[in-house]
């Protein structure tokens, strides 16, 4: 586990959690807004496909970014890589304003701020990852909180901006207060400028042994060597060799106050070994049981002198590294002596062999599914409250805020539950996406607006429960080494699943002509992952217990 290297979990790793909170409410929460920002605008121009399509193109870039992920890991660091995500963001919306051309905001926020978001979603969930282990499920809940923050403070806050200064005006005011995640990015230290240093294990070593020696020449009692020497044998010349180890010894610990290290290493080890030397010329019984002991003793005790010295520094280094990092280092340093093709350098460098594993193609999958029904259903709430029920837009921002209230709570209180609990990532996602489907499900079929309220409340609690656990899904199955190639791999695939099936419902809603039925089949497809995903995990129970008899 990442404990092991001296990953802080916490310390200096709440204060980027709280920088990430800032990104988000600035930057992830623009996505929510998508339909009541643009939503109006664009029906005009090209009807709910147009509004679709755009929809889909942001989320698809936003995703596909996720291949550039690994390469820009090498050359760039994290703090870099979300601070470009942030101008891109706002060059977007920019570019956005005050045009009448659809093309040109398929372009600015399609793409451009499809882009940024992409590499702050990748870049902060990383950081976070690198700084917590058995805190990292709080964590991602705590910074994701700054989502819900601003999914719940933006829409009242549009709403009157739209009113005074319209839809270019609130876009461009938007495309300002973007860029104030760059103030949260300046808190993205590297990991290793806050790691912990590796507890060493403890040891009866020198002082236990000094401590011996000092009781032995105080008390003159017969020496017994642990089932080597019988315990009736009384050696004087033994005791009196042991005391004089120990005034050679104080004399050692003089030196290394001083500093001269190298020197009490030598002098140490060189009066063990004449110990050793005599004591087994006069051993009468077990000479090669107490050579060994003695020998194991003065290795020890080497040891422990050796790891205090300022040359070890590289060895302790290598011991600070995780075993997935050594392991990686080897495998790169045979890969370096065999020439390599086009196609296993593409390969190595987007660590795509782990698509051959069926469980994590399964995992990915289904969390695309319920990505691209959550998207969806984001983009087209707002559209069914305005359109099939009538609403005003205040009405309308106060649904919209009371969900992501409701989701706040849920990313704060979610994370404590599943830590005490102890249940696994991959099983809180499945619940929270089975009670999703039924509140989406009954709330397409409400008309009055206290039952709107109360649906969105509950609505906001569940979605909390698969936003969350969106990528600790797949950094729960995967390897420590490929957490970065896994979260892009599954990052491209939500994009494919977005373009295509969002593309799809908005034609459906265009020939259906009304928001309720799209929602009722997001639903569909959000009960398919779920028995999808309880199957699997059923038969693999099955088999292990098979396996076990």
């Amino acid at each position: 586990m990442n404990t092991e290297a001296g990953v802080p979990d916490g310390g200096w790793g709440w204060v980027v959690v709280a920088g990430t909170a800032i990104i988000n409410i600035v930057n992830q929460s623009l996505l929510s807004m998508f339909g009541l920002i643009f939503g109006p605008k664009l029906e005009m121009m090209a009807g709910t496909t147009g509004v679709t399509t755009v929809m889909s193109l942001n989320c698809t870039i936003s995703n596909f970014s996720g291949f550039l992920i690994s390469p820009l890991s090498k050359y760039f660091s994290t703090k870099q890589i979300t601070q470009i995500g942030v101008l891109l963001v706002s060059a977007g919306l920019a570019f956005s304003t005050y045009t009448k051309s659809y093309m040109r905001i398929t372009i600015g926020y399609g793409v451009l701020t499809g882009l940024g978001l992409g590499l702050i979603a990748s870049s902060t969930f990383l950081i976070i990852n690198s700084y917590f282990d058995k805190n990292k499920s709080q964590a991602v809940g705590l910074s994701m909180a700054g989502t819900s923050i601003g999914q719940m403070g933006m829409p009242p806050i549009v709403a009157l901006l739209i009113q005074h200064y319209g839809y270019d005006g609130t876009i461009l005011i938007l495309s300002g207060l973007s860029l104030h995640g760059l103030i949260g990015s300046l808190f993205f230290d590297p990991v290793s400028e806050h790691m912990l240093p590796r507890s060493r294990q403890k040891t009866k070593g020198f002082f236990s042994r000094f401590r011996d020696r000092i009781s032995c020449r105080r008390n003159r009692k017969r020496v017994v060597i642990e089932n080597n020497l019988s315990p009736d044998r009384t050696d004087p010349e033994l005791t009196n060799k042991c005391a004089n180890n120990n005034i050679a010894r104080e004399a050692n610990l003089t030196k290394l106050e001083a500093g001269n290290k190298e020197s009490v290493i030598h002098n140490e080890c060189t009066i063990k070994n004449e110990k050793i030397a005599d004591i087994i010329n006069e051993s009468r019984e077990g000479e090669s049981v107490l050579s060994n002991n003695l020998q194991t003793e003065t290795a020890d005790k080497f040891e422990f002198s050796a790891s205090d010295n300022e040359n070890n520094e590289p060895d302790e280094e290598k011991r600070m590294l995780p075993p997935e990092t050594a392991a990686t280092q080897k495998e790169e340093k045979i890969d370096k002596d065999e020439p390599q093709t086009c196609y296993q350098k593409l390969v190595e460098l987007f660590d795509l062999y782990i698509l051959l594993d069926p469980i994590f193609v399964h995992i990915m999958v289904g969390l695309s599914f319920a990505y691209t029904t959550s998207i969806s259903f984001s983009t087209f709430f707002p559209l069914f409250l305005r359109e099939d029920l009538d609403m005003t837009i205040i009405d309308v921002s106060t649904c919209m805020s009371v969900l992501s209230f409701m989701d706040f709570i849920g990313r704060v209180v979610v994370p404590l539950i599943t830590k005490r609990m102890e249940i696994t990532h991959r099983m809180i996602f499945i619940i929270g996406s089975f009670l999703l489907a039924i509140c989406r499900s009954v709330l397409a079929m409400q008309t009055t607006y206290s039952m709107l309220i109360l649906l969105s409340a509950v609505c906001g609690l569940a979605r909390a429960a698969t936003v969350i656990n969106q990528n600790l899904v797949i950094a729960e199955y995967s390897k420590e080494a490929h957490i970065s190639s896994a979260v892009g791999l599954n990052m491209v695939c939500k994009g494919i699943f977005v373009l295509t099936i969002g593309r799809l419902l908005g034609t459906y809603k265009d020939s259906a002509h009304n928001f309720s039925s799209c929602i009722h089949i997001l639903n569909i497809i959000s009960g398919g992952v779920v028995v999808s995903w309880t199957l699997e995990l059923i038969i693999l129970k099955l088999c292990k217990k098979k396996n076990a008899t």
